[in-house]
């Protein structure tokens, strides 16, 4: 009987370990989609703002590659041609470790329910065991 409790200790301190375990992933998840709303935000903002740079030397009459605009108009839009490209990179990686974190996410669970069925399948084994013999 001793020997019962002190199995189910260990199994539930297993348990409490693997709970949180699935908190920290689902947590580690939720903020890297946060990231991704975030970034996505930013990447729509920073277009906007170059298409708004765009049409406003058009509408002076400048062709939209910039010859006519001045060395500070053009820094600026490369600078948001280059964080659009920097951003759209940061998505790509942020998506990447998102879905990586959903498939350990989903891979853990997979070896919880594993562990479950066989904890499951040794207690029956054992309880019939004893129910036999006892």
């Amino acid at each position: 009987m001793a020997d019962y409790i002190l199995k189910s200790e260990v199994t539930e301190h297993i348990s409490n370990r693997q709970t949180a375990k699935i908190l920290y992933l689902q947590q580690e998840l939720a903020q890297a989609q946060d990231q991704i709303k975030d970034l996505n935000y930013m990447l729509q903002l920073n277009r906007e703002a170059l298409r708004l740079s765009i049409q406003e030397k058009q509408d002076q009459g400048c062709s939209p590659d910039f010859p006519n605009t001045n060395t500070k108009e053009n820094a600026i839009n490369s600078y948001f041609i280059e964080e659009n490209k920097r951003l759209s990179s940061k998505i790509d990686s942020l998506t990447k470790e998102r879905n990586l974190s959903q498939s350990r996410v989903s891979d853990f669970f997979k070896f919880i329910i594993i562990l479950f069925h066989e904890k499951r399948h040794s207690l029956i084994y054992k309880l019939q065991k004893n129910l036999i013999i006892g």
